[in-house]
C-alpha cells in the first residue's frame, strides 16, 4: 500500500487505503456513506469514522474514566491513519474530544 497517501490523493485511492488498513487489522466496514464522504468500521466495541474527503477520522472508543467517547483527528497523513487502525486509542498530539 502507497505510504503517501494525502490530501491530494484521488479520493478513491484514499478509500483503498482505508480498507486495505482495515482489513489488516481485523475491522469491518459497516456503511459507506458517499454523499457524506464517510466510511464507518467497527472493531468489537470499537467505531473509526473516516471521513476520505478531509482525511479526517473520528473514533469512538469505551474510556475506563469517561465512559464511551468520540476523538477527531483532522488532515492527517497515511502513516497516522495507519497507527489509528492499529491503535485507535493513540495519542497523535492533535485532535479535539466530545462525549
Amino acid at each position: 500500500m502507497r505510504e503517501h497517501i494525502t490530501l491530494d490523493t484521488t479520493e478513491a485511492a484514499r478509500q483503498e487505503a482505508a480498507r486495505s488498513l482495515a482489513a489488516e487489522f481485523g475491522w469491518i466496514e459497516v456503511f459507506h456513506k458517499p454523499e457524506n464522504l464517510l466510511i464507518r468500521f467497527r472493531r468489537g466495541s470499537e467505531t473509526l469514522d473516516y471521513w476520505y474527503s478531509k482525511n479526517t477520522v473520528g473514533t469512538i472508543v469505551d474510556h475506563s474514566k469517561r465512559g464511551r467517547s468520540q476523538l477527531f483527528r483532522r488532515r492527517i497523513d497515511y502513516p497516522t491513519l495507519k497507527a489509528l487502525f492499529k491503535n485507535p486509542r493513540q495519542h497523535t498530539g492533535v485532535g479535539y474530544y466530545t462525549k
